[in-house]
């Protein structure tokens, strides 16, 4: 928990491929976030040096992303669906928050993104990964299959009641973290 006045939220895109979807939306979930009553910042795994766990890391970026989840307030997570789970860049960033992890008490929402019908499977692995670090993950966790479709080009095609949920959890997670910040 923190002192300020707005919650800060950090946003997690999971993939390392250039002109990824996760960033697509990420961008896209950017925008939503302006204008709200919080601060948003979004970082990237492809900055960091991370290593596997018990592999030597002469980075200090492990430190410096620990520190950063530890001075938010919550989180929002977009991660791919690969081969029916969550990005390997995505588990070996939250494998480098230590143990206990900095992620144990924040509140964290979920999106998922899949070429294929839903990203189901991904955000269920994340959320479990997240329950056994004691993260408070938010009962709005949005999928979105067909990915491909809804990025087309430069063109953003996101149907209006995929709008509502995004922006629904949004809010949930900006509500919780002010009430959070407030206690």
């Amino acid at each position: 928990m923190t002192t300020k006045s707005k919650p800060m939220i950090l946003g997690i895109s999971g993939s390392l491929r250039k002109d990824a979807n996760t960033d697509k939306l990420m961008q896209y979930i950017s925008v939503q976030f302006e204008g709200k009553d919080c601060v948003f910042e979004w970082i990237h795994p492809k900055n960091f040096q991370l290593t596997l766990p018990g592999i030597e890391n002469d980075s200090n970026d492990p430190e410096y992303l620990r520190e950063k989840v530890l001075s938010c307030d919550g989180i929002l997570f977009v991660t791919p669906e690969y081969h029916g789970s969550l990005s390997s860049s995505l588990k070996m960033l939250i494998d480098n928050l230590g143990y206990p992890s900095t992620l144990e008490g924040k509140n964290v929402s979920l999106f998922g993104v899949a070429m294929g019908p839903s990203a189901n499977n991904a955000i269920r692995h994340l959320k479990e990964i997240l329950s056994v670090v004691n993260a408070n993950v938010l009962p709005v966790e949005i999928s979105i299959g067909s990915i491909h479709k809804v990025f087309d080009g430069q063109e953003i095609l996101i149907e209006k009641e995929l709008e509502n949920r995004i922006n629904e959890s949004i809010s949930e997670l900006i509500s919780r973290c002010s009430n959070q910040i407030s206690d």
